[in-house]
């Protein structure tokens, strides 16, 4: 039940923010509904592109597709939500509201991390992974589909979670086949924690 009661506090942090009109809009509490206890994975991407995550009432073309992406890799066994939290995974943003600012946010992904204590953090996209990295000139390139050396991550962000680097699901050069890869090497490594 702990985990709950942190949840909330920092959920009632982020109502509070005033930095962006997006932040005191956003419904927040839907989160609780898919807080699965002692989270495996956290898999966290840049910024909210198109709808809530975890707002069903709105489409959220990006929510879909990384659904897709677990589902044919193997990870979840269906493409929902339920699914997702049942497999005891949980996403976040680096940034709560489009437009906001890293500066100011990752004291709230910190916290999240802090109160969840996920056993693998995996990054989505590159803007993702530098918030993690300690170094601006390394990039995805270098550690995608696998684990970034804990030397190369600021242990001020990480908590001392691993860090598992992955493209971001949505459209982009990279075929859906190599993603799908980088999940099934994600469930591998799952098998082994």
């Amino acid at each position: 039940m702990e985990v709950y009661v942190g949840f909330n506090r920092l959920i009632k942090g982020l109502k509070e923010c005033s930095l962006c009109f997006r932040s005191r809009k956003a419904d927040y509490s839907l989160v609780l509904d898919y807080i699965p206890v002692g989270v495996r994975v956290m898999f966290v991407v840049y910024e909210p592109v198109s709808g809530f995550f975890y707002d069903l009432s709105s489409g959220c073309v990006f929510r879909d597709k990384f659904l897709d992406l677990l589902f044919e890799a193997g990870l979840i066994g269906g493409r929902s939500l339920e699914a997702f939290a049942k497999r005891r995974f949980y996403l976040s943003y680096v940034v709560k509201c489009r437009g906001g600012s890293v500066s100011y946010c990752k004291r709230f992904l910190r916290e999240e991390i802090r109160v969840l204590s996920p056993r693998i953090i995996c990054t989505l996209g590159e803007s993702a992974l530098r918030v993690f990295l300690r170094r601006e000139e390394t990039g995805l390139r270098e550690y995608v589909g696998s684990f970034v050396p804990s030397r190369e991550l600021r242990s001020d962000m990480t908590l001392g979670t691993p860090v598992f680097a992955c493209y971001y699901p949505g459209r982009g050069p990279v075929s859906d086949s190599i993603k799908v890869e980088h999940f099934r090497r994600l469930k591998f490594y799952l098998s082994k924690y």
